[in-house]
């Protein structure tokens, strides 16, 4: 599952790319102006994001819609933080 948001086109371009492999893409503007918060990630199913960095910052439509977003199922989280990885 990709979830995405793109302002000019550019990281719907990368999204659709990588969607290639039968990932479920997700407007994440689309998503917000709906209400659609609620997701069932499938035991071996990725998830990812694709946005574009304005201003060194994350644009205030994914920052809302991450913040209401709520994801079940099978989870593996995976974090990067400064060049650390954990899980």
């Amino acid at each position: 599952m990709i979830f995405y948001f793109s302002g000019t086109g550019n990281s719907l371009s990368i999204a659709l790319k990588m969607a290639e492999t039968g990932e479920q893409l997700v407007n994440m503007a689309k998503a917000r102006d709906e209400g659609a918060y609620k997701y069932s990630v499938k035991r071996g199913e990725k998830v990812g994001f694709i946005f574009p960095v304005y201003c060194y910052t994350i644009n205030d439509i994914v920052l809302d819609f991450v913040r209401h977003l709520e994801i079940t199922g099978h989870r593996y989280v995976w974090k990067r933080n400064r060049g650390q990885d954990k899980v």
